[in-house]
């Protein structure tokens, strides 16, 4: 979507949401509103031209029966004033398409009975609002789990299932549903596995404190995704050793000396002298 002012940053949830949206395309929409009509293709928002403070759509879908399906990922409740924006984009993608556009928004965030609708004038417009909160996780966990007991095939909405169960609402704690989702995700083998382990690792970034942070990296380390959080640790440790080498030799040596000593470059060295 091109935008003519500037937009705020995106917090990690709405990534999250969007990242199972992609890779979970052709199911979201039948998970997420229980409906019969299928997902054709996602739509580009960039087609759509918008003038506004916050002009950005999180997914458009063509469904299989000509309409569009405009989902909206929300982990604030802005009433009306959100209703206003989601209502600007539908009322611009059906002016350029002409067909009908039905909007449906995922409240997470413990976020329930939101507004979704409201009237100005003759006019009138209204969302369907889905609160994750009223899902229970520890009942949906449990089932994905006894399917795999089973030694049934895990489909892509079980494996949704796995990736919302931190917002989903219920007694069970936050790390008990990460643990739980990414051994499901080790056990399915599941082309998917990587991605459902990255998403919910996201999760534990927003939810949960270093030490559970760290019993999540510990869970998922023979995994792909494991391995690669661990070299990642290595590198940024590496880096944070090159620069304590380089603060004790600012004294003793010049800037180009302690390049070569250290391998970092000429500007860090100088910009660590600056501020030392």
């Amino acid at each position: 979507m091109k935008i003519q002012s500037k937009t705020p940053p995106r917090n990690k949830e709405d990534v999250i949401m969007k990242r199972a949206a992609t890779v979970f395309a052709k199911v979201i929409i039948p998970y997420l509103t229980k409906g019969k009509v299928t997902v054709v293709e996602i739509v580009a928002t960039e087609e759509i031209f918008l003038t506004t403070v916050e002009g950005r759509m999180d997914f458009v879908f063509l469904m299989s029966d000509g309409s569009y399906l405009h989902l909206e990922f929300q982990t604030t409740h802005g009433g009306i004033k959100d209703l206003v924006r989601f209502n600007l984009y539908d009322v611009m993608l059906f002016e350029q398409k002409q067909r009908p556009v039905n909007t449906y928004v995922i409240y997470s965030n413990d976020i329930t009975k939101p507004v979704s609708s409201y009237s100005f004038g003759q006019n009138s417009y209204k969302v369907t609002p889905i609160c994750m909160v009223e899902k229970d996780a520890e009942t949906a966990l449990t089932a994905v789990e006894n399917k795999l007991k089973n030694g049934e095939t895990l489909t892509d909405l079980d494996l949704l299932d796995v990736v919302f169960s931190p917002i989903m609402g219920g007694k069970m704690p936050k790390p008990d549903r990460i643990k739980k989702g990414v051994t499901i995700s080790k056990e399915c083998e599941n082309e998917k596995s990587r991605d459902i382990q990255a998403l919910l690792y996201l999760f534990a970034t927003k939810f949960l404190n270093k030490i559970e942070i760290e019993q999540i990296k510990e869970l998922i380390k023979m995994s792909d995704l494991g391995k690669m959080l661990i070299d990642e640790g290595k590198v940024a440790g590496k880096a944070e050793e090159r620069f304590e080498i380089a603060r004790n030799l600012l004294d003793v040596l010049d800037d180009a000396t302690i390049v070569l000593k250290t391998g970092l470059s000429l500007d860090v060295v100088q910009n660590l002298r600056a501020t030392t």
